[in-house]
């Protein structure tokens, strides 16, 4: 069973809680939530391509 646990742990901070997923399985999750729910949460392409950004950096 594959199992992504999003937990607030702080104002700015998110823990991740994954089983059954490798890291770049939860990558590509976060993001499609990401770019599924910008409009709602307020997020321009801008932001979206700088937060990706970031996370493709750490990955590598």
């Amino acid at each position: 069973m594959e199992q992504l646990l999003l937990t607030k742990t702080g104002e700015n901070e998110i823990g991740i809680n994954a089983t059954g997923m490798d890291d770049n399985e939860i990558v590509f999750t976060l993001a499609a939530a990401l770019i599924g729910y910008s409009k709602e949460l307020g997020l321009t392409e801008a932001i979206l391509n700088e937060s990706m950004s970031v996370l493709w950096k750490d990955g590598e």
